[in-house]
């Protein structure tokens, strides 16, 4: 079994919480959670195919654990965190645009009308307090943010 990205760090985080004795029932709980092995019929209905018996050599193999799953955590974005995002990934796109005729123009029209497009994911953006972006180029003479 191979974890990445958000999942292995979870899985990490999950493993660093606990003492090295219950951590073998967290990964086979994780390795439950994706294979299991059941004797059923190839004509069988969802129904029956979940409530089928684990193979006993599978049981033997798990020790009998239950299926595991890690919590994902929400993590509140920052109005920092979209501004590096933009900042990271976004800008040399918006530079393209801005430097084709009628660009800049084109850009803010966009930028007003996807106002229209807010959720409440957006207003709560708003109602953080201010902090300082700091950029490492020089902002635009006449920029609209």
């Amino acid at each position: 079994m191979e974890l990445k990205k958000d999942r292995a760090e979870q899985c990490a985080r999950a493993l660093a919480t606990l003492d090295e004795a219950d951590w073998k029932e967290l990964v086979i709980g994780l390795l439950r959670s994706y294979v299991d092995f059941r004797q059923i019929p190839k004509d069988a209905e969802d129904e029956e195919r979940y409530r089928a018996p684990v193979l006993e050599w599978y049981a033997l193999l798990t020790e009998g654990f239950q299926k595991g799953r890690l919590a994902q955590e929400t993590q509140v974005q920052t109005l920092q965190d979209v501004k590096r995002w933009v900042s990271d990934t976004l800008t040399p796109m918006l530079a393209v645009i801005c430097a084709t005729p009628g660009g800049e123009e084109w850009l803010l029209n966009e930028i007003v009308r996807g106002i229209a497009r807010w959720n409440d994911r957006h207003r709560n953006l708003l109602k953080q307090p201010p902090t300082r972006f700091h950029r490492s180029a020089g902002g635009h003479a006449g920029s609209p943010c």
